[in-house]
């Protein structure tokens, strides 16, 4: 999980590279139901760069492999 859409797609790219499969997520902080229906102030001196969470699933069973994968330095 970040908000950092630049290292999401890096992420996304490893996994492909070395066939691991994977589900995604984006949550937008921005949306009215994030905080509730009822929400009043907008999105109003909120920080916009971290208004998405994006988060990338992978099977336990191939958990220890993505993450040798993402971590490993070229």
């Amino acid at each position: 999980m970040g908000n950092s859409l630049e290292e999401y797609a890096r992420i996304k790219q490893i996994l492909a590279q070395n066939d691991i499969r994977y589900d995604m997520k984006v949550s937008d902080l921005s949306s009215p139901t994030a905080f509730g229906s009822n929400r009043a102030f907008g999105t109003f001196g909120l920080n916009h760069s971290v208004l998405k969470l994006y988060y990338v699933y992978v099977h336990k069973n191939d958990y220890d492999k993505a993450v040798y994968f993402i971590n490993k330095k070229d």
